[in-house]
């Protein structure tokens, strides 16, 4: 082994290595979670932008929030419509 096989040049080998290499996890094989739990973090998830989503938006951001389809509440709050 090359003395300077570590330094610069090691580490980007190992960079570039690690992009182009297919693990499990790269791969999209890795299901920490089976689906019907996916389904309900999913769910929560929209629940979440429907009901509380964000306070206070600047105008800039209720505007171009409202452009884009999402709803501004009496209360001031700019949510995502529930699809």
């Amino acid at each position: 082994m090359n003395r300077r096989e570590g330094g610069r040049a090691g580490r980007r080998a190992a960079r570039a290595e690690a992009v182009t290499r297919t693990d499990p996890v790269r791969g999209g094989r890795y299901r920490p979670l089976a689906d019907h739990k996916m389904e309900r973090i999913h769910d929560a998830a929209l629940t979440v932008l429907a009901e509380v989503c964000m306070g206070s938006p600047t105008p800039q951001l209720a505007a171009l929030g409202t452009d884009a389809g999402l709803n501004l509440g009496e209360d001031g709050r700019l949510r995502f419509p529930r699809v």
